[in-house]
């Protein structure tokens, strides 16, 4: 129907005025007014739908929105909170065929029916435009809000580690409402977290109770279809018209999901509305498909499928079997489509078909569980579909159900948007796995870990880890821990693999392969889902390298658990010369940074079609309120001393810096100033003195100057303070008066003057306007007022500081005049005027007084003079083109000022209104008297023309641009010159005066001066409309810019906001002569800091951006930064490495604060980097130990089942760090670069001792491999052992790259252990079987017939490796002994060497060594180090009293021993926030001197404060004696030229104190200043509440911050009233009691080396975290990336004595444990003595490696850090590896074995080899680190791990051996006696279990012999 225009005009009109964003406005009103074949509202008008997406991007967009960008228009919605929803109200066509109307027939029209979006929320309704008062913004997450300053504040406090506030919600316009939707929300919430911790309850109690009972195997006739449904995953769904919803599901579901649902499902099937489906339909796509309506649940059956493990081939092709086991899967809300109208749906949700064929058998159906997660996102079933089930022979093989949850599976991206537990949990996939018969009967769930592990291939499906990776990211940690416990307790547990049918150890050779993979299974899986997820590297150095324990991270924690957030991000860009020593303040060397300036600020990112600039994330943009997006971003140069430097400001920024700037600074609060201090103050005790300098030396305009420079406490400041408060308050309030007396008097009046209409007529008029300014003074009288006396004043200042200009340039123009035939005064005859006679005119005095009289009559007449063709402004000379006989100034402001101002109130008799002896003048406006004594006044010629609506241009009647070749109009006056308007007639005067005074005096052109040609006189040697130095000015040489760069440095405001620039920190390399001037300078630096992502996604917001704000996420934030951290420091260092781009070479460095910086984009790259390098490593070491193990004889060879360990070995390792990202640990760059290495390498180890134990066996049957497998379990677990508890006590160290890294070692040694205790041995019995069978190695299928005994050739042989280590060591040769000499010599000489390394070490990492040489962050840091070595940091104070006068005194000194030392850079104590804030609320508040709302009075003494008691004070501070040493400000007289730009502390001495301070303090004055005392500002006897209060309104009105937390202020309205977004009134609640705060950037200096840095954090921390009196700690960069280094010495002691402890005790335990003689005269304690002695050679093996490893590497520049100890403690597992082997093998050799030296023999004959092939395996893999390109990782990695592999080899197989040679005890012989294992032959050691008979059968004959037998009985 279409709307009834008028009412759609009065809706659109009501919407309009409603006050509510604007978007929803223009929303509004683009639904209702647009075609609807592009967009219209639903039937029920709840919603609307978008028909035509590109038609309303490209048309209908751009009419009310500043883009076309549809997307950006969807995700203004969300950000709303509008949903998306199903449009339910398409129309449908009838069939051509049969005329009626079938489903899912569309339009045939060129509307794309599935591609229409429909939007909904709840007050977007269609005739109620009223309702969308309800809607604001939505925010994701935990995103803070900061709010932008009153005025620009510190910029110390925008850039550096001190603490922004923390942003909530805006508080509503009713407290009492706010409280009441907080209460109910807080209800609703702990609803949600009660039914969260049930669900979770019965989620742990499922896992923890599972049966693990097999799942039955079905028949093989399914076998087909269930391969075709295992290998073809598909979903099929189309969408219907009628809103009803059936899916056709072809997905095979995970049984891990299926049992996770079925914990927490709390679903009722009965309740369920059901549909049937044919199986047919299931897998056909194009099947017809019915539903009853769209709220019904729906359901339809899937196959079961389980994987037959049970047959041989299922390794290469499993066999699928169909089950009646039956799985479910989540899925979206689809759309319906393939109606069949036989199948029907009972209403109690049962299934009945109309088929009968089919009735009898079980009915696919379709549940639907209810929710509502997600509500706004669609699933497109286009994510899901992947390829098409082919369904041949599958019909008679569905059975069963499956419950499908429509919001389980969310698009990417909206995991990270829950927020609530109840979310989490419904995120979890909700499948139920059901066992049905034919009637429908459900079982119990099946095991979940049966399911893993007879089902891995169904959950390897990506889709299906991905959902699995979800789930287990939402649990908590904990959660996640058991859950994954429990799965691998599932594995370990002995009676669980029994149940399942595993066994440890085949007991037959029938046993089947497939039942011991499933640990292999489980590794795929963590490997899979673990390293899926995306943040699996971890790239803060934070968490790698701060110690955890430490008061520092302590600290650290607290400021982040009370909402702290870091203030900015910061690039700091160098150049430098690339020829060391030359200067680069050259004029082609600043050409050459000013290009590279230009470019790194024009640096754009494109984000989702959005193209962003700088000005959208540097960290502040703005000049006070209502300015961002207007003002140049904050950036700290010393490019900013030159002129050149203006290209940094674009127009509108040089029109904010006018009226921002200039306007608010410097004209609007100094010129009525001005005219106080001449009026009111200038006496000699109060300005006279300062007046009469300034006048007499012609100096006039520098008392502007003054004005601010004064101390509050001086005589004149306090006079003209004092008074200007005064006369603008009574001024306010007496014109007001005046005008409203007025209004009564002229208006009861007017009856009397009934017969002349004229005259009452004006009267009326009076009258009228009048009543007009009464009430708008009545608003903004003080405002008026004060705007009044300005450009009153104004006119006086061109009368006194023109005149001097004025008469020099009198006699050009009367010598022009005259020339060109016209008449003009001579000056000579205007000065005879103002004398009394002719020869006064040669005295000077006289002279120039008659010259200021003539100015003055003249200038006060052009200021008077009407409006004329040309603005005259700054052009008073009396001429006339037409008429050459003129003899005053032409044109003028258009307004008489002349009179007196208090006339007016004369002729009112004001001052006794209301008396009876009241007598006011005429009221006739035409009488004379009214005319000479109210007309004349100024005060009412001001504010009536203010009621006068006049048309003119720009100051002028009628603009005639052809009379004078100039005018003084600029463009951004309105009018446009030569244009005229009609406007108010003030508007036209003001803007004359402020031409005026612009022009004439300040110089300075609106629009095109900013500070680097016109400065405002703040900063020290910046005088009032100078510029900043030119260095290309003509005749400039390299000595003219160093002499006039070594000034003070200032920031755009010249120091009004952030104070004077410590040069140090942006100038380096410079040589001073003896005055202080650079005599050269090498490098600068420049500093850009860039904002916090929270703080983008305001800024983008703001309705003053460019192109209209935008809303963004902050994920979209951190990527949009992400992409300008790397874009600009590209640019910046663009060519550095090229000698011939250039003289000056530039490098950059971006840190971490919001995102990811330089540092941890290259720490992700040499984490990276690793992954090649370690494939390598692999690769080598498979081949090599493939190698070793092959024979010429290829039955006899090993080297498929090693290949197999190898792959098992690393499937472990790469598993154990999946597992290990589960649990929450991220992969560092520590753990990249040793683990693999390290870890890979010991498990290879214990692989080798596995198989040399088959290999001294030789034989083939079970009880070989049995005992085989019970010789090398001890060691083994031993080993593994001592390793994991190694790790283990690494965790006591609280540093990340080491705790973290031991952490995920110590999951990797239990997953090695199982993979070679439990797992390997299944291949090496295969591999048995294999050589009993005679096939060759790899190539198994080959048999090889061979009539040679195989098996005794394999008895007789002996390793190559022990071979050549027998004979080098163990014979009784001369060679032998030398080289045993040899090998303790250089043992010892390691030793002295290692010892020597200790003693020299050097400690640190420098950041230059993590970039690779070939990286320009390495060149950035190394000049970094040699010209400016400095970093920012701040000081943080915890929950302290603020309000003790005591702590606030000892937060200032606390800051002030910091900035006083030698390693911390210059700045004012003032910039402290607690200093500021109680100096504001003193007498020295300058708070009052520029303020945003004139009628409010900023400083502490005018803020009212009343407690709960009633009782009223003001927010006005005290003083107290300085007796703790804090500084004083320093205050410089004006008339000096020197002057500082630093101002010291904020105490004050005892003569620039108030007297009435020191009165209230008792004190006299005089005495005070004579004994030299000084006072300090402070807050007493105030409660928390006052503080909290007062706080509040000093943040309000300064802008301070401090780091205090506090809520969101309210939003910021532009004049006209309308909110703009993204900015906020800095009027947020304080949190109370004050829980954090912090100073402003500080920044370290001279840190020229690790000792500097860490000299540093000791003398800081002696000041700051050391007082135990009051919380203080230090924060930045220096401390989290050096804090280690404090203890480094500590921690490596400590951990290299807890290792050797370790393996010590352990040793010694598991020793005791593992002996076990059988011999009746062992004695416990010759026992206890053994594994003792056990314990000790291995903990001195330990000891004896640990030193040289250490020493060697800190002699080869291996510098004492995290990664270096974490390197050499490593050595303690490689030497617990080598020598727990040697040393257990050593004591439990069997006791025939007598001597110490027949010992050695026996245990390295078994051990040579394997512990070789272990050495070489290693040493080639760590050999690929050489490779790396990161020097880092060959320092830090390569070189100590490689020490740690010889070193320990060596220790282990050489030293240890020998050592134990010459032990010949008897208490060390703990062997068995009993049954004999060896015999000692010509061969060596062989073992006696295997002979032969005469065929050469090993398995026809074996006799367990005995050691007694004789060897003639063991040869027979």
């Amino acid at each position: 129907m279409e709307p009834n225009k008028a009412d759609l005009e009065q809706k659109l009109k009501i919407a309009s005025n409603l006050e509510c964003p604007i978007f929803l406005k223009k929303c509004y009103h683009m639904i209702t007014s647009c075609d609807d074949n592009i967009v219209e509202w639903s039937e029920d008008g709840t919603a609307f739908s978008i028909k035509q997406q590109e038609v309303l991007a490209a048309k209908v967009l751009p009419q009310y929105f500043k883009h076309n960008n549809f997307s950006s228009f969807v995700r203004q919605l969300n950000f709303y909170g509008f949903t998306k929803t199903k449009d339910l109200n398409l129309p449908l066509l009838a069939s051509p065929n049969d005329g009626g109307v079938k489903p899912f027939e569309c339009h045939s029209s060129t509307i794309d029916l599935a591609r229409q979006w429909q939007f909904h929320h709840s007050h977007f309704v269609r005739d109620k435009p009223e309702l969308l008062i309800h809607i604001s913004r939505r925010h994701y997450g935990n995103d803070g809000k900061n709010r932008p300053r009153s005025r620009t504040k510190s910029f110390n406090e925008l850039i550096g580690n001190n603490y922004e506030d923390k942003n909530v919600k805006a508080k509503d316009s009713s407290l009492q409402k706010e409280q009441d939707l907080v209460s109910k929300e807080l209800q609703n919430l702990k609803g949600q977290l009660s039914s969260m911790e049930d669900k979770m309850k019965k989620l742990t109690d499922f896992m923890s109770n599972v049966d693990l009972a097999q799942i039955e195997s079905n028949t093989e006739s399914s076998v087909q279809c269930q391969s075709q449904v295992l290998n073809a995953p598909n979903i099929a769904s189309k969408q219907s018209s009628d809103s009803r919803q059936v899916y056709a599901m072809n997905e095979v579901s995970t049984p891990l999901e299926t049992s996770i649902n079925d914990a927490i499902s709390n679903s009722n099937p009965d309740n369920d509305k059901m549909i049937l489906l044919k199986e047919s339909q299931l897998f056909d796509k194009t099947a017809p498909i019915v539903a009853e309506d769209s709220v019904r649940d729906h359901s339809i059956s899937m196959p079961k499928i389980t994987t037959d493990l049970a047959s041989p081939t299922s390794l290469i092709a499993p066999t699928v079997s169909m089950s009646n086991h039956v799985a479910s899967m989540n899925l979206p809300e689809l759309g319906l489509e393939g109606v069949d109208e036989d199948l029907v749906l009972d209403e109690d949700g049962s299934s009945t078909s109309v088929d009968s064929e089919s009735s009898s058998q079980s009915r696919p159906v379709f549940r639907k569980k209810r929710s509502s997660i997600i509500s706004d996102h669609e699933m497109d079933i286009d994510d899901l579909i992947s390829s098409s089930f082919n369904h041949d022979n599958c019909e008679n093989d569905i059975v069963g159900s499956v419950q499908i949850d429509s919001n389980s599976l969310p698009r990417n991206g909206d995991i990270c948007k829950m927020t609530s537990d109840e979310d989490i949990q419904d995120l979890l996939p909700a499948i139920i796995v059901e066992e049905r018969t034919d009637a429908g009967s459900q079982v119990a769930s099946s095991s979940l870990a049966q399911d893993l592990s007879d089902n891995e291939e169904d959950l390897l499906d990506q889709s299906h880890l991905l959902n699995l990776e979800r789930c287990l990211a939402m649990l908590p940690i904990s959660d996640r821990i058991k859950f994954v416990t429990d799965i691998m307790n599932s594995i370990s547990d002995l009676d669980t693999l029994r149940s399942q049918g595993m066994k440890i150890v085949p007991c037959d050779s029938n046993a089947n392969i497939n039942d011991h993979m499933s640990f292999a299974r489980f590794l795929s899986v963590f490997i899979g889902v673990g390293f899926t997820r995306d943040d699996i590297l971890e790239d803060e150095v934070y968490q790698i390298w701060a110690r955890r324990s430490s008061k520092h991270f302590a600290d650290m924690e607290y400021a982040r658990s009370v909402g702290a957030k870091a203030g900015a991000s910061t690039l700091l860009a160098m150049a430098k010369t690339r020829n060391e020593g030359e200067n680069i303040m050259s004029k082609s060397n600043l050409d050459e940074v000013v290009d590279r300036m230009k470019k790194v600020e024009s640096v754009t990112v494109e984000h989702d079609g959005i193209t962003f600039d700088w000005k959208d994330v540097c960290a502040s943009n703005n000049l006070g309120p209502g300015t961002v997006y207007q003002f140049p971003c904050v950036r700290l140069t010393p490019m900013d001393l030159y002129k050149e430097s203006r290209w940094y400001m674009t127009e509108t920024d040089r029109l904010t810096w006018y009226e921002k700037g200039i306007q608010a600074n410097v004209i609007k609060p100094r010129i009525p100033r001005f005219g106080i201090m001449q009026k009111d103050c200038a006496t000699a005790t109060q300005c006279g003195p300062l007046l009469q300098q300034r006048i007499s030396s012609d100096d006039a305009l520098l008392l502007f100057g003054d004005l601010t420079a004064m101390s509050m406490s001086d005589p004149c400041r306090i006079c003209i303070e004092t008074t200007f408060e005064a006369r603008m308050e009574q001024g306010a309030a007496g014109v007001r008066g005046l005008f409203g007396l007025i209004a009564n008097y002229i208006g009861q009046s007017a009856a009397a003057f009934a017969g002349v209409p004229e005259t009452q007529a004006k009267m009326a008029e009076i009258a009228g306007k009048a009543l007009s300014i009464y009430t708008k003074m009545g608003e903004n009288g003080r405002e008026m007022f004060e705007e009044f006396t300005t450009y009153y004043t104004a006119r006086a200042l061109y009368t006194q500081l023109g005149a001097l200009q004025y008469i020099n340039g009198y006699e050009s123009v009367h010598a022009a005049v005259t020339a060109s035939g016209g008449t003009m005064t001579p000056l000579t005859a205007r000065l005879l005027e103002f004398v009394a006679e002719p020869s006064d005119l040669l005295d000077p005095v006289k002279a120039k007084n008659a010259g200021a009289a003539v100015a003055a009559k003249d200038l006060a007449a052009h200021a008077d003079g009407d409006f004329w063709e040309v603005n005259t402004a700054g052009n008073p000379y009396p001429f006339e083109i037409a008429a050459a006989q003129f003899q005053s100034p032409l044109g003028g402001s258009g307004l008489d000022l002349s009179g007196e101002t208090q006339s007016m109130s004369v002729h009112l008799d004001a001052a006794n209104y209301g008396k009876p002896e009241w007598a006011p003048g005429s009221p006739d406006p035409n009488s004379d008297e009214w005319i000479t004594l109210v007309e004349s006044d100024p005060i009412y010629k001001w504010f009536m023309a203010g009621e006068e609506e006049i048309e003119a241009g720009c100051g002028n009647i009628q603009p005639n641009p052809a009379l004078l070749p100039f005018q003084w109009c600029t463009k951004h006056n309105q009018p446009l010159y030569p244009e005229v308007a009609s406007m108010n007639k003030l508007h036209f005067v003001k803007m004359w005066y402020n031409l005026l005074l612009d022009n004439n005096f300040l110089g300075i052109t609106q629009g095109e001066d900013d500070p680097y040609s016109w400065t405002n006189g703040n900063g020290c040697g910046y005088d009032l409309g100078g510029e900043r130095y030119s260095y290309n000015q003509a005749g400039v040489n390299e000595s003219d810019i160093l002499e006039n760069s070594s000034g003070d440095l200032y920031f755009l405001d010249e120091g009004s906001s952030i104070g004077a620039l410590d040069k140090s920190l942006l100038i380096g390399g410079a040589n001073f002569d003896v005055n202080g001037t650079y005599e050269s300078v090498t490098t600068f630096q420049n500093i850009y800091p860039m904002a916090i992502p929270e703080n983008v996604v305001e800024r983008v917001s703001h309705c003053n951006r460019p192109g209209g704000g935008i809303d963004i996420t902050t994920s979209d934030a951190v990527e949009i930064l992400e992409g300008f951290k790397r874009k600009m420091v590209d640019i910046w260092s663009e060519g550095w490495d090229d000698s011939t781009d250039g003289n000056v070479q530039f490098t950059a460095f971006f840190d971490s604060v919001g995102t990811a910086g330089t540092f941890n984009f290259t720490l992700r790259e040499i984490s990276d980097d690793s992954s090649f390098l370690t494939f390598i490593s692999i690769l080598i070491i498979a081949g090599i130990s493939m190698a070793f193990l092959f024979n010429c004889n290829m039955v006899k060879s090993r080297m498929g089942v090693t290949f197999v360990g190898v792959v098992l070995v690393v499937l472990s390792f790469v598993g154990s760090l999946g597992f290990a990202v589960l649990l929450g640990i991220k992969i560092n760059l520590n753990m990249a670069w040793t683990l693999p290495f390290i870890m890979i390498g010991l498990g290879v180890d214990d692989m080798y001792i596995v198989l040399s134990a088959l290999n001294s066996r030789r034989g083939n049957e079970k009880e070989d491999f049995v005992e085989a497998m019970q010789e090398v379990v001890a060691p083994v677990t031993m080993t593994s052992l001592i390793n994991f508890c190694m790790f283990a006590v690494m965790n006591i160290i609280d540093i990340g790259a080491i705790y973290i890294t031991a952490q995920a070692a110590m999951i990797s040694v239990f997953f090695l252990y199982i993979s070679i205790v439990f797992c390997f041995p299944t291949y090496c019995y295969f591999d048995m079987k294999r050589q009993e069978a005679h096939r060759l190695d790899i190539a198994m299928c080959v048999k090889r017939n061979s009539d040679h005994n195989e098996s005794e050739e394999m008895v007789k042989s002996e390793s190559i490796v022990f071979k050549v280590y027998k004979s080098l060591f163990l014979t009784k040769s001369i060679l032998a002994k030398i080289l045993q000499l040899v090998v303790v010599l250089g043992a010892i000489a390691l030793m002295v060497a290692g010892g020597i390394g200790i003693k020299e070490r050097e400690v640190g990492v420098g950041i230059e060594e993590f970039f690779p040489s070939s990286h320009q962050g390495n060149r950035w840091a190394e000049i970094r180090n040699t010209d400016l070595a400095s970093w920012p940091m701040g000081m943080s104070w915890g929950k302290v009293d603020y309000a003790d006068p005591d702590v606030q005194l000892k937060m200032m000194k606390q800051f002030e021993d910091v900035i006083e030392l030698d390693y911390v850079s210059e700045t004012d104590t003032k910039w402290l926030w607690i200093s500021e804030f109680n100096l504001w609320t003193t007498k020295h508040c300058d708070a009052n001197f520029v303020r945003n709302d004139p009628n409010v009075l900023q400083c502490g003494a005018d803020q009212i404060y009343t407690d709960e008691d009633g009782i009223s004070s003001t927010c006005e501070g005290s003083w107290v004696e300085n007796t703790i040493g804090l500084k004083t400000k320093s205050v410089t007289n004006i008339f000096s030229e020197q002057c500082s730009p630093f101002e010291g502390g904020v105490c004050r001495e005892a003569s620039e104190m108030f007297v009435q301070d020191l009165a209230a303090l008792g004190v006299d004055r005089d005495t005070a200043i004579s004994e030299g005392k000084s006072y300090c500002p402070i807050t007493e006897n105030w409660s928390e509440d006052k503080l909290r209060f007062c706080i509040e309104k000093w943040r309000l009105f300064t802008g301070g911050s401090g780091g205090l937390i506090a809520s969101q202020g309210s939003e910021y309205k532009l004049s006209d009233g309308e909110v703009c977004n993204g900015e906020y009134n800095n009027d947020g609640n304080l949190t109370s009691p004050i829980e954090i705060s912090a100073s402003p950037t500080i920044y370290a200096v001279k840190l020229y080396s690790h000792q500097d840095t860490v000299n540093m954090i000791k003398q800081t921390r002696a000041v700051c975290d050391d007082d135990e009196t009051i919380h203080c700690f230090m924060t930045g960069i220096p401390f989290d990336f050096w804090e280690q280094y404090l203890t480094v010495n500590e921690t490596l002691l400590t951990m290299c004595a807890v290792a050797v402890a370790t393996g010590l005790v352990v040793a010694t335990a598991f020793l005791f444990l593992e002996l076990d003689p059988v011999d009746e005269s062992f004695t416990a304690g010759k026992k206890i003595v053994a594994s003792a002695f056990g314990g000790v050679i291995i903990a001195f093996i330990i000891l004896l490696s640990l030193i040289p490893v250490i020493g060697i590497s800190l002699l080869l520049d291996v510098n004492l850090t995290a990664f270096s100890i974490f390197s050499f403690v490593l050595s303690v597992a490689y030497a617990t590896e080598f020598s727990v082997h040697v040393v257990h093998r050593f004591l439990s050799a069997p006791l025939s074995i007598e001597s110490a030296e027949d010992r050695v023999e026996y245990t390295m004959k078994f051990l040579a080899q394997p512990l070789t092939l272990s050495f070489v395996s290693s040493a080639v893999g760590i050999a690929c680190l050489a490779f790396t390109k990161f020097e880092f990782n060959e320092r830090f990695f390569f070189r100590p791990l490689m020490i740690v592999v010889v070193v320990t080899y060596f220790m282990g197989t050489f030293l240890l051996p020998i050592l134990l040679s010459f032990m010949n005890f008897d208490f060390l012989k703990v062997g068995h006696k009993g049954e004999a294992d060896v015999l000692k032959t010509e061969e060596g050691w062989q073992h006696k279990s295997l002979h032969f008979n005469g065929n050469g059968n090993p398995n026809s004959y074996r006799k367990k012999a005995s050691y007694d037998d004789s060897p003639q009985e063991i040869e027979a």
